[in-house]
């Protein structure tokens, strides 16, 4: 009987130990897989964090030129250079904000920002400053909410003497110098200001010219500046009639002038009156409203400037007229002045009132600047004698 019983026991000791083995099998592959499990958590969570920290190091700083200032922060990579030194006179803002100066100058700073986060960022340009310059106007539109990674340019421009020009030691940015490239002060600066400072202008002048040497382009002597008459047409519009004169102006010196369109002027007649026109029966005279000729017992009045079509950039504040003309472009109200192009030419189209006119009989050029040498004067008349509606092809 006791071996019976022992055998029994044993044999339910063996199923329990069986039982046992086989329940805790499953519980070890499971700790087993929750550990893989964490394994591969922590892996990813660390490739992301290896793939965030590789995304910052793509972006790039500048590389400033030998020509460029240079500063870097955790927001920004910047450069900035020394692009342009020009006489006031050819920024038409400034002239009207400043008055005309020739002594006044313009320093031009070209800024090149780039954004080294991960956000949209607005670079501020009102921190940059030259000693002893004023800080006139900026491109600090093009700077802001620049993309990350990205970079966008604008130009800073700064009023001073050729005297502070010469001087230029750095710029600033928060009141800290920038770290400057070797050649950071253009050599041209100083061939600029040797020229504008120079006691004998002479050296500097007189460039050549373009000459059309075919029907239709006349010249008008002028010094420094010479001008082209061409593209001269009549207009016929809503029952007035206009003419149409294209002037295209060469300032064959290193110095810069202003124009007014309004001195421009003609010498008109009808066409009945056609006779030859003989130079030394030529006499006129000047008053307060204007100019009138006689000659051979016909009579020649001034025709005045209405509108003018040129470049915007030429003039302040433009105002379009409310007038549309036929290959014309757009038509604005005449200025008081316009600037000349500083890298020349310089075109510009007068539209004037013709009246009943229909012959062009002589160009003058009403000077009313005698005593302010930065306008550009035309010292001579000229006989044009031609007829505007000869070719029907003027016509619109």
């Amino acid at each position: 009987m006791k071996k019976s019983r022992i055998c029994i026991l044993g044999i339910i000791a063996a199923i329990l130990l069986s039982g046992c083995e086989n329940k805790t099998e499953p519980a070890e592959e499971q700790s087993e897989s929750m550990t893989v499990s964490e394994t591969a958590v922590t892996s990813s969570a660390g490739a992301e964090t290896k793939k965030t920290e590789a995304k910052k190091k793509e972006v790039k700083p500048l590389s400033p030129s030998r020509r460029q200032a240079y500063f870097q922060n955790e927001e920004f990579s910047v450069t900035a250079e020394l692009t342009a030194l020009q006489s006031s006179l050819y920024y038409p803002d400034i002239l009207h904000d400043m008055g005309i100066n020739p002594e006044l100058f313009v320093v031009t700073v070209t800024v090149k920002a780039k954004n080294m986060t991960e956000e949209n960022m607005t670079f501020d340009v009102s921190k940059f400053t030259i000693p002893d310059m004023i800080s006139y106007g900026d491109d600090g539109e093009k700077l802001k909410d620049i993309k990350p990674g990205k970079s966008e340019i604008g130009e800073l421009r700064f009023l001073c003497s050729l005297e502070q020009a010469a001087e230029i030691d750095g710029i600033l940015y928060g009141g800290e110098y920038l770290d400057e490239g070797e050649d950071f002060y253009p050599e041209e600066f100083d061939e600029i200001i040797d020229i504008q400072s120079a006691d004998d202008v002479s050296e500097y002048l007189y460039r050549q010219h373009v000459h059309h040497m075919y029907s239709g382009h006349y010249t008008i002597n002028g010094q420094p500046t010479i001008y082209e008459m061409n593209n001269i047409k009549g207009i016929k519009k809503d029952g007035k009639n206009y003419l149409s004169v294209t002037y295209t102006g060469y300032n064959r010196s290193d110095y810069a002038q202003i124009i007014d369109p309004s001195e421009f002027t003609f010498l008109c007649s009808e066409y009945k009156n056609k006779g030859k026109l003989i130079e030394d029966q030529f006499f006129y005279a000047k008053d307060g409203k204007g100019m009138s000729v006689v000659s051979n017992d016909t009579a020649f009045e001034p025709v005045e400037p209405l509108y003018i079509s040129t470049d915007e950039n030429l003039m302040y504040a433009p105002t379009e007229a409310d007038i549309v003309l036929d290959n014309t472009g757009k038509i604005y109200e005449l200025p008081e002045y316009i600037c000349m192009n500083p890298e020349n030419p310089t075109r510009f189209t007068i539209i004037y009132d013709l009246k009943n006119y229909d012959r062009m009989r002589r160009f003058i050029y009403n000077d009313s600047h005698e005593n302010e040498p930065y306008y550009s004067k035309v010292k001579d008349s000229s006989i044009i004698d031609w007829d505007i509606w000869e070719e029907k092809k003027l016509e619109s």
